[in-house]
């Protein structure tokens, strides 16, 4: 396989997780729809808001940091969203 090939099959590694997490969150007359906006919405809202954000934060923060410090916040939602979520059905694995 080439480089190419092993750079692409890598990039799409992070676009897998949400969308097993999403068809098991959802019953499946419903899956299609929820997961295109529970996937899309946010995707726009904070894609679009993300970079004058950041700006603002330079600005404001007087730190070229900032936006680390930015990203670093998402990381910390992310991952306690991700905890949150538990498994399907509300079932427990201990």
């Amino acid at each position: 396989m080439s480089c190419w090939g092993k750079s692409g099959l890598v990039s799409c590694l992070p676009f897998l997780q949400p969308s097993v997490v999403f068809a098991e969150m959802f019953p499946a007359r419903l899956r299609e729809t929820a997961m295109g906006i529970g996937y899309n919405l946010p995707q726009a809202v904070l894609g679009g808001l993300t970079p004058i954000s950041c700006t603002w934060l330079v600005h404001h923060a007087s730190s070229d940091l900032a936006p680390g410090l930015f990203v670093l916040a998402a990381a910390v939602l992310s991952l306690a969203a991700s905890v949150g979520i538990g498994t399907p059905g509300g079932e427990h694995t201990d």
